[in-house]
């Protein structure tokens, strides 16, 4: 019999005391715990309480009026939240020179608007990268938040009144695109080892984040973006942190920043135009749910495919940069220094 039954085994009838449906049971329960972790408590967490606050503004103060004549930016902005969302590039820097270049609005007014809709935007994208776990560079998140406060401040007391637009244009563009290029040149290294955090934490890379932060937070507060992108540069190129990693870091840094910035300019200096307002308004119901849904995608794609979108946005913005600004000697001298000193 014991030979019989080694070839030709009998299948064995489940117990029953076992549940004949306990895969299945798990998968629906594995589906389910997904559902509530990336649909709804990742997306619909921050969009409802966004959407609820603004509508009930709304209504009460007739935002609607504004759409007739400032829709554009709300198409612009369905394309510039979900790239803020889904990269190192905040919102603000598609919004920033599609104002001041196509637009033709003042820099500091496109400043401010960057600065605003990004505390909407990158926060209820961050918001959905903390509800879904998403892994960022706590090191980074927290040293250079206190930097980037701290540099643009002094940018909007100091430097910000003593530079031209049009330079203020030229070296956006230009740093941006600069940063680019560097990660170009080193995504080149197909066998580039990356890390999920910084190796090796010590004193000196605390002061190496904080000060980053500060020079960050200074761009910031010339175009109302920065910080994110010249962060997201330093910890992959130097610290070589994987850019799924660095890229929602730098989205809640963004996050953060720009709500001190939107304090800063409304608060102490109250001085946000109303055509910002404007914008501003139309604006808010469109990226509450794109910031996040980009953030959600993002977290899915390879760590090249978020850097194909850096060269592509840069690179798109300087040429149009050039093209419509049509700099002279020294504002190309200037551009061109930045991104020659950031190849070195």
């Amino acid at each position: 019999m014991d030979i019989l039954n080694n070839r030709f085994p009998v299948p064995m009838l489940p117990s029953p005391f076992e549940s004949s449906v306990h895969e299945p049971t798990m998968t629906r329960r594995t589906f389910k715990q997904l559902l509530v972790k990336y649909f709804l408590a990742g997306l619909l967490v921050p969009m409802l309480f966004v959407q609820t606050l603004y509508w009930l503004l709304a209504f009460r103060n007739g935002f609607w009026r504004f759409f007739a004549t400032r829709y554009e930016m709300s198409l612009v902005m369905m394309f510039g939240s979900a790239v803020g969302g889904a990269t190192a590039e905040g919102s603000g820097a598609i919004a920033f020179p599609v104002l001041t270049l196509a637009f033709k609005v003042p820099a500091t007014t496109a400043r401010d608007f960057a600065f605003m809709i990004q505390t909407i935007g990158m926060n209820s994208a961050a918001i959905t990268v903390l509800f879904m776990g998403i892994l960022v560079e706590k090191h980074t998140l927290i040293l250079a938040s206190i930097g980037g406060s701290v540099g643009t401040i002094i940018c909007l007391e100091f430097l910000d009144r003593l530079l031209a637009p049009d330079l203020k244009k030229m070296v956006f563009v230009s740093v941006f695109f600069s940063f680019a290029i560097a990660l170009f040149l080193l995504n080149l290294d197909k066998k580039r080892k990356t890390f999920d955090k910084i190796q090796n934490f010590d004193l000196k890379k605390s002061i190496l984040l904080v000060v980053v932060g500060f020079f960050g937070g200074l761009l910031s507060g010339i175009s109302g973006s920065g910080l994110d992108v010249f962060a997201f540069s330093v910890i992959t190129l130097l610290f070589r942190v994987n850019e799924k990693v660095a890229t929602p870091t730098t989205v809640s840094l963004a996050g953060i920043n720009s709500a001190v910035g939107f304090f800063w300019r409304h608060q102490m200096h109250n001085a946000i135009q109303p055509l910002a307002w404007e914008y501003f308004a139309v604006c808010i119901p469109i990226v509450s749910i794109f910031a996040p849904l980009g953030s959600l995608v993002s977290s899915h794609f390879h760590r090249q495919t978020l850097a194909i979108f850096i060269y592509i946005l840069e690179t798109v913005a300087i040429v149009s940069a050039f093209a419509i600004i049509q700099p002279g000697l020294v504002l190309t001298i200037i551009s061109v220094s930045f991104l020659s000193s950031e190849d070195e």
